[in-house]
């Protein structure tokens, strides 16, 4: 008997090739909506997917779709599987929250991964606007300087505003929550997105 693994066949690329310019406005409402809306699905699934960065999102057919739940815990009523505490760290440098680079106890929680999810996410989202990262980043920089950049808070976003439209700007400016605890949920970002977007597409 043989073990065979069945998965879908995605035809496109990843966010990775769309984040080298800035994405058209119509675009990139569509995407944005797609990518909060599969966010608060897995997250009301039951699973926080812990590395969230333009590599794992995939662009197929316009379809948004979320790949490489490598580093993902599961959490169905008490019961932990893939347990985020047996993770000490996850995600992917330039996009870990500052929490994540502290090692706060917060991250060693399934809430705290969800948060960490949250802003990952509001990260691509700006590099999708901008065509740079949030974080100041080099790839010649090692690891602990582009940790003490997150910590520092050394990011630059507001200084290049996505086409002076201040509806996209203000939302991406008010999605970033330094704190996990008070951080908008992925519902929460998602109702504010469409309360917003809805009347001004």
């Amino acid at each position: 008997d043989k073990l065979c693994i069945v998965m879908e066949y995605l035809k496109g690329s990843s966010m990775k090739k769309y984040v080298k310019q800035p994405i058209v406005y119509f675009k990139l409402i569509s995407f944005y909506s797609q990518m909060m809306n599969g966010l608060n699905y897995i997250h009301k699934s039951g699973f926080a997917h812990s590395d969230i960065k333009p590599d794992n999102i995939v662009v197929s057919n316009s379809i948004i779709k979320y790949i490489d739940f490598g580093l993902s815990c599961f959490k169905n009523a008490n019961l932990y599987v893939a347990s985020c505490n047996e993770r000490k760290i996850a995600g992917t440098g330039s996009y870990q929250p500052p929490g994540m680079v502290k090692r706060m106890p917060s991250i060693y929680t399934f809430s705290g991964r969800k948060a960490a999810d949250v802003w990952s996410l509001v990260l691509v989202m700006y590099q999708m606007a901008n065509a740079r990262r949030f974080y100041y980043f080099d790839k010649t920089l090692p690891k602990q300087d582009i940790a003490n950049n997150i910590l520092k808070g050394d990011y630059y976003p507001s200084n290049y505003p996505y086409e002076n439209n201040k509806y996209i700007n203000e939302f991406l400016d008010s999605a970033i929550d330094m704190k996990p605890d008070t951080r908008e949920t992925s519902e929460e970002l998602l109702k504010r997105f469409s309360a917003i977007f809805d009347n001004h597409q």
